[in-house]
């Protein structure tokens, strides 16, 4: 689960395992449309990491996926610039997502100024300070 600094973990919305379901920032229940796994885009080549920060469990700098644990597996992805959804991967770069290790955020590829921010239950990719551990 990714949780963030006021408790809150993301989560598809109604479990919904459909292309385009929103994400949203929720308190924590343990069910299946709340786990989540890291998928590194490098892990089928050459493994090259620029560290681990083991408090955020993450490695710092290295692309990953955000896959849903629900049935069809969906990414998160960025819709419309800013609004978080799960879709089916498509290697795109809205799909894809890094630790930085600076601002301690999960932040976008395609979108670099902006990363998942989730502070009244919604949950945007937007600049901010969030942190998610």
């Amino acid at each position: 689960m990714f949780t963030n600094q006021q408790g809150k973990v993301l989560d598809v919305q109604n479990s919904k395992d459909e292309e385009g379901t929103y994400v949203f920032g929720l308190a924590k229940t343990g069910k299946t449309n709340q786990r989540w796994n890291i998928k590194y885009i490098d892990e089928m080549g050459n493994r090259t990491t620029k560290g681990f920060n083991k408090e955020r469990g993450l490695y710092i700098n290295r692309p990953f996926y955000i896959e849903s644990k629900l049935w069809l597996q969906r990414v998160i992805s960025v819709a419309g610039g800013k609004n978080l959804v799960i879709q089916s991967r498509t290697d795109k770069k809205h799909q894809q997502w890094y630790f930085d290790q600076k601002t301690k955020t999960i932040k976008s590829v395609e979108f670099k100024d902006r990363s998942i921010d989730a502070r009244s239950g919604s949950i945007y990719a937007q600049p901010t300070d969030a942190r998610w551990y």
